[in-house]
């Protein structure tokens, strides 16, 4: 299964002698740092259990949420517990920013910031999702309390790998000669990548949406007495 590899992935990093740091820690004067990066498009029980083999190899990452997403919803229950078995495993929470969502993106922040902090406590970071070349150019309005994942210490200073799109369309981390060297990293990890079985990552998607069929009509008949008995 994919998180085998996963774990192996993380496993090269430790050898090699990387420290796991989260954005909050990392210092621009040290060497030998790994800032992991999750940013959760899809699922959270699989951000769950990517966190929580992290946790049994002493790993630290940062674990970023939409609030607004048709794939979750960030005020069930469920979720809500799931969220904060991930902070209590000593990972780092936060924000994951759709700006495409409002008119004004400045505004359009400090709005979900507000919620997603009275939900689960202040935050130190953000990422962006699927941000644009403005945002990758930098940008002036974050808090300044507020760290931002693509903020040139984090994206330009050092080497930023992503395993977006499914695959390491730059190179695997581990064969890069900044890795070599040990010098610092950000790495983005995606978990639908490696808690779904599937070689390509079209089969990923099509094993998660079975997952996601299966979990919805249970969640439907704990609801719905029509359901429940259709199914039992």
């Amino acid at each position: 299964m994919n998180h085998f590899k996963y774990k192996e992935l993380l496993e090269a990093f430790l050898t090699q002698g990387y420290y796991f740091k989260k954005f909050e820690e990392f210092n621009v004067t040290e060497s030998c740092q790994v800032v992991l990066r999750h940013d959760i498009d899809f699922n959270v029980q699989m951000a769950f259990k990517m966190a929580t083999l992290e946790k049994d190899l002493g790993v630290k990452s940062t674990y970023y949420f939409l609030l607004a997403s048709d794939s979750y919803n960030l005020l069930s229950k469920e979720t809500s517990d799931s969220i904060k078995a991930i902070q209590d495993m000593g990972h780092s929470i936060g924000l994951h920013f759709d700006p495409s969502v409002y008119v004004d993106e400045k505004i359009g922040f400090e709005y979900e910031l507000d919620l997603f902090e009275r939900r689960y406590g202040q935050i130190s970071s953000m990422s962006f999702h699927r941000p644009s070349k403005s945002v990758l150019e930098g940008i002036d309005w974050l808090p300044k309390r507020i760290i931002g994942a693509y903020q040139s210490k984090f994206f330009s200073d050092i080497t930023y790998i992503s395993d977006s799109q499914g695959a390491f369309r730059y190179g695997h981390p581990c064969e890069n000669e900044m890795f070599k060297l040990c010098q610092n990293m950000q790495l983005l990890i995606h978990p639908i990548w490696w808690m779904t079985d599937g070689a390509l990552p079209v089969e990923k998607i099509q094993q998660f949406l079975k997952l996601n069929t299966s979990c919805m009509s249970e969640h439907v008949a704990r609801n719905c007495i029509p359901w429940k008995s259709h199914v039992e």
